[in-house]
């Protein structure tokens, strides 16, 4: 009984001391291995030649290995590892560390569950081998690696939480698993993460090289735009001095040319008779003529103009032909007669003057060449007084308001219905109002309603300059108080309806001149009241046709007004300078302005149209 006490506590000995030799390997294992590939010859990728890392993580407990293999050629992004995929390990060893199974079960070419690989060896002397299940086994080479103990633990881990680390760790730092070698065109060569590390420090150095020099090139680029602006304000104003000269001795030239014209034809031989010889002279702008005819009770011997000998025809008559400079020219005549006497005349020939060539040509306005969108909340206010009860007329102002009708409703797509137009003697000062108090308020939705006002015709100011008015057809303009329309009150009368926006275009001046030149008041003492602007409400658009005292002319060869005339053509769509189908504030007036102050400029005086409000506001989208 005691000897069967004995064998049976012997046997447990044994068998525990069995499990405590296989437990003392017990932990978790890692290898981080590079397995060769060659498919230059077999293989769907011809030339195809290059090793792939792989890590093995195994957890062995009491002689069972559980674990999984990462093919970590996946995340190099090439397609040359795609063929065999992540997997996982079951198997169990000896007491020695022998193993005795080993599987790695992998979903390879073509979703086979094959594994490509086996192990055989001792933990601690290991050997992965090529597996005879695997049908492509020839394009693989044997490797010889050994396990790295990272944990001693008897318990189940939990081995997805340490695969997703190690793939974390791989993308962080590949190092040693990194594909190496010289082949061309590698793009899945990876750099250590001391040398990306080095790589990217030196890229901050670089970004920050980069970023002072180009800080240091904006300043640059600044300062050149600075002088190039100054440069053109200058040359700017060289030129228009320039011009103030030479239309200063365009005028004395044309004086001395009068008293020298005068002086000639005094000085003009008439010792040619008409019973001699009949003469005549046309001119054509710069070509000049002399018909003439010998009389036949004259013995003609030689006929000279200007040292050319001229031929008679039959009849006796002769045609002469020469270009006319700018200032003219002096025509000489000689004739000799059969005796040896002379005779001689002197005509002056200046060019006449071609109304039709000399005028310039503006295009018409077309208010269908542009189809704007609509605005479905729009209204017009469209005032344009020409013909005056008690003031001198405003030119084309009536013809301006009509042509903006159109271009309101076809190219910024206001509804005609919801127009109004008040010209002549329908624009006095009580049907205003009733537009502005009853009609438009009628029409407008508070916060939604674009409100447009056009106004072509006089402006006047007050004689300190504080109050801007308009003019109505039956204003008086030594009673403005009374009879105009005080600008500041139409604002207000606006700003009460409480609309979305509100844009006002005013084609009037406040000097106390007419679109001519002339005084409004015929009696009034050429002084300059400037006016005083003033703020505007915070929605408002305001374009104006002149600043401060000058005044807002016509451009008699378009037949309207100067301001009016490019306010439509930049409608037209020249304004659209960025060509981006729309047309702002800012590049309607940028455009208003550069033609506007030069053409005022070649009429003879000064003319600044001005902005205040929202530059950035579309005004028209084309369709």
């Amino acid at each position: 009984m005691n000897f069967l006490r004995y064998f049976f506590v012997s046997i447990c000995f044994f068998s525990l001391l069995k499990k405590l030799e296989s437990s003392t390997f017990d932990g978790i294992y890692n290898a981080k291995i590079k397995l060769f590939m060659n498919a230059t010859n077999n293989w769907r990728a011809p030339e195809c030649k290059f090793s792939m890392p792989v890590e093995i993580i195994i957890h062995l407990n009491n002689g069972i290995i559980n674990g999984f293999i990462i093919n970590h050629g996946r995340q190099l992004n090439t397609d040359r590892c795609n063929g065999i995929n992540n997997g996982k390990i079951t198997g169990k060893i000896n007491d020695q560390g022998k193993i005795l199974k080993f599987d790695i079960t992998q979903n390879t070419f073509y979703g086979k569950k094959v594994g490509a690989y086996k192990v055989t060896g001792k933990i601690n002397e290991v050997s992965i081998l090529k597996s005879s299940n695997f049908e492509h086994n020839e394009l693989l080479d044997d490797v010889e690696f050994e396990w790295t103990k990272i944990l001693n633990t008897d318990k189940n881990p939990d081995l997805k939480k340490i695969e997703n680390k190690a793939r974390l760790d791989y993308l962080k730092n590949p190092g040693v698993l990194a594909l190496e070698g010289n082949e061309k065109n590698r793009a899945e060569i990876l750099i250590s993460k001391k040398e990306k590390d080095k790589s990217e420090k030196l890229s901050k150095k670089e970004e920050e090289k980069k970023r002072v020099s180009d800080l240091a090139a904006r300043k640059k680029a600044k300062e050149e735009a600075e002088k190039e602006k100054a440069a053109k304000i200058a040359a700017k104003k060289k030129a228009k001095e320039e011009a103030k000269k030479l239309a200063r001795q365009e005028a004395e030239r044309k004086k001395d040319l009068k008293i020298s014209k005068n002086k000639t034809e005094n000085q003009i031989d008439n010792s040619i008779n008409t019973d001699t010889i009949e003469l005549s002279s046309i001119t054509e702008g710069r070509k000049g003529t002399i018909n003439g005819r010998v009389l036949k009770n004259f013995e003609l011997a030689e006929l000279i103009i200007n040292d050319e000998e001229i031929k008679l025809d039959k009849s006796g008559n002769f045609t002469y032909s020469t270009f006319i400079p700018k200032r003219g020219i002096l025509i000489k005549i000689e004739i000799y007669d059969t005796k040896g006497n002379k005779s001689e005349k002197i005509i002056s020939l200046n060019r006449s003057r071609d109304k039709d060539s000399a005028k310039l040509n503006f295009a018409k306005l077309n208010p269908l060449k542009i189809n704007g969108k609509n605005k479905q909340h729009a209204v017009g206010l469209i005032i344009g007084v020409e013909k005056y009860l008690y003031a001198p007329e405003a030119k084309y102002a009536d013809r301006d308001a009509s042509y903006f009708t159109d271009f309101l409703i076809n190219t910024m797509g206001v509804k005609e219905e919801n127009i109004k137009t008040l010209s002549n003697k329908n624009a006095s000062q009580t049907e205003i109002k009733i537009a502005l108090k009853r009609w438009l308020k009628a029409l407008s939705t508070p916060e939604k309603s674009n409100i447009f006002l056009f106004f072509a015709g006089h402006g006047l100011a007050s004689a300190d300059g504080k109050d801007l008015y308009l003019l109505p057809y039956d204003g008086e303009p030594r009673l403005l108080e009374d009879t105009a329309l005080l600008r500041s009150e139409i604002f207000q009368i606006l700003k009460e309806i409480n609309p979305r926006t509100v844009t006002v275009f005013f084609d009037s001046c406040y000097s106390g001149q007419t679109r001519e030149k002339n005084m409004i008041i015929a009696d009034a003492r050429p002084i300059t009241i400037t006016p005083i602007e003033k703020t505007i409400p915070e929605n408002f658009t305001i374009f104006s046709a002149s600043s401060g005292s000058e005044m807002s002319g016509s451009l008699p060869e378009a037949s309207h007004g100067l301001f009016s005339y490019f306010l439509m053509k930049g409608l037209e769509g020249n304004a659209d300078t960025n060509k981006d189908d729309k047309i702002t504030s800012n590049e309607l007036y940028t455009y208003i302005r550069s033609n506007v102050t030069r053409e005022a400029f070649r009429l003879g005086r000064e003319q600044t149209p001005q902005l205040q409000g929202d530059k950035n506001m579309v005004l028209v989208e084309f369709n």
